[in-house]
């Protein structure tokens, strides 16, 4: 999972899985729940049940409705709400720098990013916490990543890490999900930095990598292709970006499993989304918009996605200057079979508006930097229901 800031980033994708979807889709609503709310931006949300992990660059939550400086709650980078009650849960892990991408695995958490403690421990850049309390995983323990961490996923034995770094290995690597020791035997190849990272769900058991990159394993590749889980050799993915330039660099940012189809989130001239067969990499529908898109998700046959985004622009590669067929204010849905455009649009505001997306049970997970959420104060964070 990975950034929706992509996140990332990281990330994200959630943990949550989507179910099929229902005779009468709905959409979630256009104003949202309440919820608490932090005081500076949300990169990444991965769902985990009924709790929403987030991270990010905020420092503390307070309840919905309260001003800013009015009952705050002290949580450093990351976070636990409810999302049955939009409430702030327990856990802490008191990172010290921004957290960039989330990983749930059952009583575990992975946590990924550019901080340097998490609970006052040393992990630099990469660590694992307890999901009921916070507190570190002393058995795990990453050494020597000189990079930012942007996204994190689990198979086939091995975690997988993409992000910034060079060492042990530039851009992504494996290691160990007990013990945090670099696996050596996965060596995928990408002239630039990795995004995101998920291994597809629908029994082809491939390592999708997404990025700022042109080339993976040495042949061309643009921001997105798959490799073995186990080598990181590459196989077959037939959809790339367009070849990345200072005026369009395009980059896969964000990876998500729903349904047995993969999707992805892109940037360069604009931004889109996009959905794959997963075991070919064959495209199914893409959409674009006029910024940057950071994540996508399903829910009950709805495809959200949200990112910098101001206006639709149809069913192409998105562009800065398309002709604008809706406006979309950093959040939009599409029809997951057609990839249709729906007519839901409750907005977030500020300049970028959303960094994260996640699903949950019926419900539609928000963060970034906006201060208004569907026309309602809510800062950072929020949440829709159906």
């Amino acid at each position: 999972m990975g950034r929706t800031t992509l996140l990332k980033a990281a990330v994200a994708a959630t943990a949550w899985a989507a179910m099929a979807a229902p005779a009468h889709a709905a959409v979630v609503g256009s104003r949202p729940s309440p919820s608490w709310q932090t005081n500076g931006r949300v990169t990444t949300i991965t769902v985990s049940g009924t709790t929403a992990y987030i991270g990010g660059k905020f420092t503390s939550l307070r309840p919905s409705g309260s001003p800013l400086g009015s009952g705050e709650v002290t949580r450093n980078h990351a976070a636990a709400i409810d999302l049955t009650t939009g409430a702030l849960l327990p856990w802490n892990p008191n990172v010290n720098g921004t957290v960039s991408a989330i990983y749930v695995n059952g009583n575990n958490i992975y946590l990924g990013g550019s901080f340097g403690t998490i609970g006052g421990a040393n992990r630099k850049r990469v660590g694992a916490v307890n999901a009921s309390t916070g507190a570190v995983n002393t058995a795990f323990r990453v050494s020597g990543v000189n990079g930012e961490v942007r996204t994190i996923d689990l198979s086939n034995g091995n975690l997988y890490l993409g992000g910034s770094f060079t060492v042990p290995r530039s851009y992504s690597a494996a290691v160990n999900p007990a013990s945090g020791a670099f696996v050596s035997g996965w060596t995928p190849v990408t002239d630039g930095p990795v995004d995101a990272i998920l291994t597809t769900d629908n029994g082809s058991n491939r390592v999708v990598i997404g990025g700022a990159f042109n080339t993976l394993n040495g042949a061309p590749s643009n921001a997105i292709g798959a490799v073995d889980p186990n080598t990181g050799a590459s196989v077959t993915w037939n959809w790339h970006g367009p070849f990345r330039t200072s005026f369009r660099p395009f980059d896969v940012v964000g990876l998500s499993n729903f349904g047995g189809y993969i999707y992805g989130a892109g940037t360069g001239n604009g931004g889109s989304f996009m959905k794959f067969n997963p075991s070919t990499g064959d495209l199914v529908w893409i959409e674009g918009v006029t910024g940057n898109v950071e994540n996508v998700v399903v829910i009950d046959g709805i495809a959200y996605a949200g990112g910098h985004f101001e206006a639709y622009c149809g069913p192409i590669p998105g562009n800065n200057f398309c002709t604008r067929v809706a406006s979309r204010s950093h959040l939009i849905a599409v029809d997951d079979t057609t990839g249709a455009l729906l007519p839901w649009h409750p907005a977030a505001n500020s300049n970028l508006g959303v960094f994260a997306i996640g699903a949950g049970p019926q419900t539609l997970v928000v963060g970034g930097d906006f201060t208004k959420l569907g026309g309602v104060t809510q800062q950072m964070f929020g949440l829709f229901r159906e």
